[in-house]
């Protein structure tokens, strides 16, 4: 699981992921204390300081299609978004691991929104 400092800020960020957070009372979370570590990660103690981390899997799911094939189009597509600048989309975007290439394209996919290194914004 990814509990990187940009992964934790990239998922924070992610407003619209936030609130599809499941209700359950295990999985992937952080006690976010505004520095560079996560405490109680696994553990759900419900107050402001919990950031959902989805993973990879979790991530694939909100983006299924209609079929298999669909979807690997649209990732396919989404990877070669910057195939004119010479740089690939985890490079350009400074993405560092798969949980968030995967959150990077749900973003992308689903909210038209790219990860600029601070924030989500709108794709132009």
């Amino acid at each position: 699981m990814d509990t990187t400092k940009q992964y934790l800020l990239m998922c924070e960020k992610a407003n619209e992921i936030q609130v599809l957070r499941p209700t359950e009372s295990n999985g992937d979370w952080c006690n976010w204390m505004g520095d560079t570590k996560c405490i109680n990660v696994g553990i759900v103690i419900l107050h402001k300081n919990i950031i959902w981390l989805p993973r990879q899997d979790q991530l694939q799911e909100m983006i299924k299609l209609k079929s298999l094939r669909q979807s690997y189009i649209n990732f396919d597509f989404f990877l070669g978004l910057d195939r004119a600048d010479h740089r690939d989309v985890m490079s350009r975007y400074g993405l560092n691991t798969m949980e968030q290439l995967w959150l990077a394209f749900v973003m992308k996919e689903k909210y038209n929104k790219i990860w600029n290194g601070t924030d989500w914004e709108k794709d132009k």
